[in-house]
């Protein structure tokens, strides 16, 4: 169940270049010196799938709140 699922979530100017998701997940760019991204917890409220059949394409849309503040954390590479 996905409902009230506490998660981790990281915010910001997504690393690479490429749009392709890597295999380990889109992470934030840490070597950039000057960037800054946000950290913190949410609790997922809800998550819907769509994906038509005979496409290629899915879409989720998610809801969700925070538990807490967001943590600011800048980068200096």
């Amino acid at each position: 169940m996905i409902n009230g699922t506490a998660i981790t979530v990281i915010m910001g100017v997504k690393g690479g270049t490429t749009d392709t998701p890597p295999s380990g997940g889109w992470t934030p760019d840490t070597t950039t010196s000057g960037v800054i991204y946000y950290t913190g917890k949410i609790l997922i409220k809800s998550l819907q799938l769509n994906a038509p059949s005979g496409s290629d394409k899915a879409t989720y849309t998610v809801q969700y709140t925070g538990t807490g503040a967001l943590t600011k954390v800048p980068v200096t590479a």
